[in-house]
């Protein structure tokens, strides 16, 4: 640095070195599940309406929903849903692990 010259660093780690890491996949699979699940849902409720408005329109929206892609949408929805409701479960047990385990903390006076 002292002869002036700028010394060439990467900026940031790129794409290429990085390396996936488990919850880092887990938030993503969550976003693109739960934004699968406001489509699906969307789909059942103009499934919904179109029966409300009459049999021309219900038609129309049965067969989107009973056809090869609205049962691969329908499907992969239910897969969603698990995944969710596992997420659910699983961050509901760690969080009162942890909140068992500080009060046992401060019970024993920091031995556990």
């Amino acid at each position: 640095m002292a002869n002036g010259k700028p010394v060439e660093r990467p900026l940031s780690p790129h794409l290429t070195i990085y390396r996936p890491q488990l919850t880092s996949i887990t938030s993503i699979l969550t976003r693109i599940t739960g934004n699968a699940l406001i489509i699906s849902a969307l789909l059942v409720v103009w499934w919904l309406l179109a029966a409300a408005v009459g049999p021309a329109y219900y038609e129309v929206a049965n067969a989107v929903l009973t056809s090869w892609f609205g049962d691969i949408v329908m499907s992969l929805s239910v897969l969603g849903v698990w995944y969710h409701y596992l997420q659910v479960c699983v961050t509901s047990i760690l969080m009162r692990v942890t909140v068992l385990i500080s009060r046992l903390q401060k019970s024993s006076g920091g031995l556990v």
